[in-house]
């Protein structure tokens, strides 16, 4: 029996500190990792199972394990999946890792076919922002592969997993006592003739994942080590049918035979694939300035920062504390259980109502299962059409029927897959008969949960509703969700409290304030959330879902507040 298959017997169902390992994931050379339960703070995490003392020649402590560990935990950028704690119980390390449920970039695309250009390009300018990131701090990942890359289960989102590898430059050793180290399929040639990995043999690798994700495939195939490594060396890449040009011309760049024809950092590759994107899908371009190089990393990274702050568990989890939004997800909870077909949450907080029905579907995972999210505006003018859309069933078209069957397929469960749909315009003649026709098909095999900010109502669904905060829960609400999203480096004075309150009283959602005004603090380089970042996005409507979509960068007046916001205030006060 191998070490990997007896480290999953010995330790699944273990408590290790303040963490219960509950579910095997998977096994490699470095260990086993587990899906595990936070005990404390009631979170799943993952946690790598490394090697025991025993293994150490000599006994003690293995302190490569360790080191390992603090490599990994330099590591700070929304798309590398974080270490949050290392533990030694019983001659064994575990490092306690964050948990995305969306499975690996290789079992979502072996599960759901290869992706179009435009999700593979969103999706490789991710991970490219992630390998500058390290690239920048000194560490080489030298295994980037589908599945070290995890996906969110709502989508869209991908975080570069498994530093076990990873090496600062300084010390990269060309082989292993088992040969090169990497994984074939995506290794770059010249690591194959044993020269020492580097920045553009992790590009090699990333451009590897791109053909993966446009094909299924890896670039080369084959039966043995050493017709790979001949492929490696001497084959051209396959040309990819029915992409864009400059996609083509992009995946020959990261793929070139030689490291000096390939671009020449992650960063080149991030800015090409914006290039594209802008030009094949619409999508708007980062914003070029004759700013230094580090600045617009800076930037960018801060830009980052943001959007995974909107992705971020946390401070859902942390909102989720709050008594009234407790109560409507262990409502919604029973609701999804009694097997209701379509279910309508409605309420004031638009962001808010995500985290009540995460959390819902959570409290019933042994029934329901998130299958998928449909967002609903007007570029989608019928309800069908946006499902099929967005869960990649484009052969649905206007077909109910088929459309439940495609969801059931692509969902195979014990419970009942749930799609969520986030209704962004108004509700339409034609949205109630795709209803009706769902309804029709799904026969109950499917749940469908409708989140609607507005008042407008349906006889289809079953309201349940998110009433407002308390006075006590709005005053808690920007520092809960603040606190972990940023990991407190951002704060809030007691004055822009009270302006986030009083204008989610007068037609804002506090939520929404408490978003966007983070984003102008972010953007200015603020550790506080002051009066002036309120007032900034005081009629803003709509989340912000990049800092890009603010008002250009500037600092906050040095007098403030102005005689307006000093007033108001005073109002306030009284």
């Amino acid at each position: 029996m191998s070490q990997s298959v007896v480290q999953t017997a010995q330790y699944n169902g273990r408590r290790v500190g303040n963490y219960l390992l509950e579910t095997a994931l998977g096994s490699g050379g470095e260990g086993s990792v587990f899906l595990a339960r936070d005990l404390v703070l009631r979170r799943s995490v993952a946690v790598k199972v490394l090697r025991s003392l025993g293994e150490v020649p000599g006994g003690g402590p293995d302190v490569q394990v360790l080191e390992e560990a603090r490599l990994i935990a330099l590591l700070d950028h929304p798309n590398i999946v974080r270490v949050m704690h290392v533990e030694l119980a019983d001659d064994t390390w575990f490092v306690i890792m964050e948990m995305l449920d969306g499975g690996s970039l290789d079992s979502v695309v072996t599960r759901t076919g290869p992706f179009g250009a435009q999700d593979a390009l969103s999706y490789t300018a991710q991970i490219a922002d992630a390998l500058s990131h390290a690239h920048e701090i000194g560490i080489i990942h030298r295994d980037v592969k589908p599945k070290n890359l995890l996906v969110s289960k709502e989508g869209g989102w991908i975080k570069l997993a498994d530093f076990g590898l990873a090496k600062p430059r300084t010390t990269i050793s060309l082989v292993t006592r088992v040969g090169v180290v990497g994984t074939p399929q995506y290794l770059a040639p010249e690591v194959w003739d044993g020269a020492p990995h580097t920045i553009s043999s992790d590009i090699y690798s990333l451009g590897g994942c791109l053909h993966f994700m446009l094909t299924g495939r890896a670039p080369f195939q084959g039966s043995t080590i050493e017709a790979l490594k001949k492929q490696h060396l001497q084959k051209t890449p396959p040309v990819v049918k029915q992409v864009p040009p400059a996609v083509a011309g992009l995946l020959r760049a990261c793929l070139a035979k030689r490291p000096e024809q390939r671009p020449a950092n992650a960063y080149e590759v991030l800015d090409e694939v914006q290039r594209i994107l802008h030009a094949v899908g619409g999508e708007r371009r980062r914003s070029r300035s004759s700013s230094a190089a580090t600045r617009q990393r800076k930037q960018r990274s801060t830009s980052s920062k943001l959007v995974a702050a909107m992705q971020w568990r946390a401070g859902e989890e942390a909102v989720m504390s709050l008594p009234t939004l407790s109560n409507a997800a262990d409502r919604l909870s029973k609701v999804l259980m009694s097997g209701v077909n379509f279910t309508r949450l409605s309420g004031p907080y638009s962001l808010s109502l995500q985290a009540v029905a995460k959390e819902a579907v959570s409290k019933s995972d042994r029934r329901v299962v998130y299958a998928g999210s449909v967002e609903l505006n007007s570029s989608s003018p019928r309800l069908l059409t946006a499902m099929a859309e967005s869960l990649r069933h484009e052969d649905a078209g206007q077909s109910a029927d088929r459309l439940v069957d495609g969801i059931l397929r692509h969902h195979e469960t014990a419970g009942r897959p749930m799609v969520e749909i986030d209704l962004n315009r108004p509700w339409s003649l034609a949205d109630s008969e795709d209803v009706a026709q769902l309804e029709k098909a799904s026969r109950g095999r499917v749940a469908f949960l409708v989140l609607d900010s507005s008042s407008a109502a349906l006889p289809y669904f079953q309201n349940v509703e998110v009433s407002g905060l308390t006075e006590e829960e709005a005053q808690r609400f920007p520092a809960a969700w603040t606190a972990p999203v940023t990991k407190n480096q951002v704060h809030w004075s007691p004055d822009a409290i009270r302006l986030a309150k009083y204008f989610a009283g007068n037609g804002l959602f506090i939520d929404t304030v408490v978003l966007n005004s983070v984003g102008v603090a972010i953007r200015a380089e603020m550790a506080v959330v002051t009066t002036w970042c309120v007032m900034e996005v005081r009629a803003r409507r709509t989340p912000i879902k990049d800092l890009r979509e603010l008002p250009s960068e500037r600092r906050q007046p040095e007098a403030w507040p102005d005689a307006q916001t000093l007033d108001l205030l005073k109002s306030i006060r009284s």
